[in-house]
């Protein structure tokens, strides 16, 4: 079953703190019924967290977790105010700006990329930095192009002469190495989480399950394309991940992801497995039945590598794990 519409609710007339937020979402657990719902998703404002954890104090079984797109941006959000990176991206504007801000030096550049834009738009704003800086390095060659070119030379004269310097040094900035340097520093940081974001954000398929694994690749994007300065990075990233993004759910949902379990370079370390077993524990409150699905979570872990590709495939395309799972319980997400 895919997305549903379940309803909305007028709130103006209220004051949107915890307690209130909470009674709407506790609404809807009850109309749904509890049993029938795994985890309640919001965006990660203050007054969001504090509703979340009083709602599962009262309903122990359900998870809360933030939205995954409103971190990762939040991520990027972090990495664009350092230093280095904030100044490429202020570079990076005001070359488009001063680009799209006069039709002759537009028309120009158009001609040199043969009608191609150099700016497009992104998810959030922070992707979207990416993309213009993404766009700028890829027509590296027709910006120097136009700075370089008679028509420039020529047509550069008759601005004023607060626009003719403003041209002349970004001519100047375009002709350096360092500027390129930069931006290709950036993109090699940003790249990767923009691709997780692109994930999270579609509504092609349910991100829960990937999302994990996601997160991994980016980070290890990261490291091979930055090279020893990647541990700053890293920390950042982690700082989100850790205290906001990151849940057991999302260990579990990569645990029981065919996809990943019956790959070569399946990662069932101690964090996925802690993580699978806390799930159990939270929502099959039964000991007796948690010792039975721990022992399936075993054989099931033992048994991945043994598959056969043609019924890894089957269970993929079934999206459910060869092997069966070892928890039936079908619930929502509200």
């Amino acid at each position: 079953m895919g997305t549903i519409f379940l309803k909305s609710v007028d709130a103006t007339a209220h004051f949107k703190n915890a307690d209130y937020i909470c009674q709407l979402m506790d609404e809807v657990v009850q109309e749904i019924g509890e049993k029938k719902v795994v985890q309640v998703v919001t965006d990660n404002r203050a007054n969001y967290k504090v509703a979340e954890n009083l709602l599962m104090i009262k309903r122990p079984h359900l998870y809360w977790t933030p939205c995954a797109a409103h971190c990762i941006d939040l991520m990027l959000e972090d990495i664009a105010k350092e230093p280095e990176i904030d100044m490429v991206i202020c570079e990076g504007q005001r070359l488009t700006n001063f680009i799209y801000n006069h039709g002759w030096v537009l028309n120009l550049l158009r001609q040199m990329t043969g009608g191609r834009e150099i700016i497009r738009p992104g998810v959030t704003r922070f992707a979207t930095h990416f993309l213009a800086l993404e766009s700028i390095m890829r027509y590296k060659d027709d910006i120097i192009r136009m700075f370089t070119s008679q028509e420039w030379s020529m047509k550069i004269k008759n601005m004023k002469p607060k626009d003719k310097s403003l041209g002349e040094t970004l001519k100047n900035m375009a002709l350096e190495n360092t500027f390129w340097d930069y931006i290709t520093i950036a993109t090699a940081i940003f790249e990767p989480l923009v691709k997780v974001l692109k994930l999270v954000d579609s509504d092609d398929k349910s991100e829960m399950s990937f999302l994990y694994e996601a997160m991994d690749i980016a980070k290890e994007s990261i490291k091979k394309n930055v090279g020893q300065s990647y541990k700053k990075w890293w920390k950042m990233i982690d700082s989100r991940w850790n205290k906001q993004l990151h849940r057991d759910i999302h260990a579990a949902g990569y645990f029981l992801n065919p996809r990943f379990q019956f790959s070569k370079n399946v990662n069932n370390d101690s964090e996925v497995l802690l993580g699978v077993r806390k799930v159990i524990s939270k929502l099959e409150p039964d000991i007796h039945k948690q010792i039975l699905c721990d022992k399936e979570m075993e054989r099931y872990r033992l048994r991945a590598g043994q598959f056969s590709t043609a019924k890894v495939a089957a269970a993929i395309s079934h999206n459910t794990p060869a092997g069966g799972l070892f928890m039936d319980r079908r619930r929502h997400q509200i």
